[in-house]
C-alpha cells in the first residue's frame, strides 16, 4: 500500500486523533477488505499490534526530524523542541518528593499536543509494510493481507 496522506499531512490509514474518525473508522476499513478477499476465493490473515506504553517511548530526536522531512519550517520544529525540552518528573509518596529526573523520551499525556506529536511520530508506519495493508487507531495497528493457498 502506498504511503497515503490526508490533506492535513497525516496518513489516511491512521484513524486516531483525526476529526470525525474513531476506532470504528479503522474497524470499518479492515472489515471491508475481508469480504473482498473472500469474493476472490482468498484467505485473509490479520495481525493485531498494540504498541505498549507508546506515548512513553517516543524518541525526541527522531520525532523532531520527522516534521523537518515533511517540510515544517525550522521555527516550527524549534517550537516543538522547546515544548519537549527541559521537562522533569518527580514521584510523590505521601508528602515526600523524589529528586527530579529529566524526561528525554515521551510526549506529555493529557496535553493538547501529545496526540498530534504521537501521530507525527508514527505517520510513516504504513510505508514500512510492503506486502500487506495497515489500519491504525492511535497505538493499535492492524495488518491484513489476502492470499491464495
Amino acid at each position: 500500500m502506498p504511503y497515503l496522506l490526508s490533506n492535513e499531512g497525516l496518513s489516511v490509514t491512521q484513524s486516531g486523533n483525526i476529526k470525525f474518525h474513531s476506532s470504528e473508522t479503522s474497524l470499518m476499513h479492515t472489515t471491508e477488505a475481508i469480504p473482498g478477499g473472500i469474493d476472490k476465493k482468498k484467505i485473509t490473515a490479520v495481525v493485531l499490534l498494540d504498541i505498549s506504553k507508546a506515548f512513553d517511548t517516543i524518541n525526541h530526536d527522531i520525532l523532531l526530524q520527522k516534521p523537518q522531512d515533511d517540510g515544517i519550517s525550522s521555527s516550527g520544529v524549534t517550537w516543538f523542541n522547546s515544548y519537549l525540552s527541559q521537562r522533569h518528573q518527580v514521584i510523590r509518596i505521601n508528602k515526600e518528593l523524589s529528586d527530579p529526573l529529566p524526561i528525554d523520551r515521551a510526549v506529555p499525556q493529557g496535553s493538547i499536543l501529545g496526540p498530534l506529536l504521537f501521530s507525527i511520530y508514527v505517520n510513516d508506519l504504513p510505508s514500512v509494510f510492503k506486502h500487506c495493508q495497515s489500519e491504525s487507531y492511535v497505538d493499535d495497528t492492524k495488518l491484513h493481507i489476502s492470499f491464495s493457498i
